[in-house]
């Protein structure tokens, strides 16, 4: 119980430095509004430091354990449409 009313207290902190949101799919967010900053939406194991979310560019605590790796990080923008990755072509066979 006192883990989740330091969670609590971060996510109040969160909210007053303009963070705050969990990410939710499309329809949800459509859905409920205001769920993004409600507390039952939080996570439970929230990530220790606030960080880009990929999908939406806004800043944001993540899970703990659903924050991006350094290998995502480091190759995900070497990826280009064109199928290559440093002028090497990604095509399998």
């Amino acid at each position: 119980m006192e883990h989740l009313k330091g969670v609590k207290r971060l996510h109040e902190e969160d909210l007053r430095a303009g963070y705050g949101r969990v990410y939710l799919p499309h329809a949800l967010a459509r859905k409920y509004p205001r769920a993004p900053t409600e507390w039952g939406w939080q996570f439970v194991f929230p990530a220790p430091q606030i960080s880009r979310d990929p999908r939406s560019g806004e800043y944001r605590r993540h899970n703990l354990h659903e924050r991006p790796s350094l290998a995502d990080e480091c190759f995900l923008p070497s990826c280009r449409s064109d199928n290559t990755l440093g002028g090497r072509n990604m095509t399998l066979g």
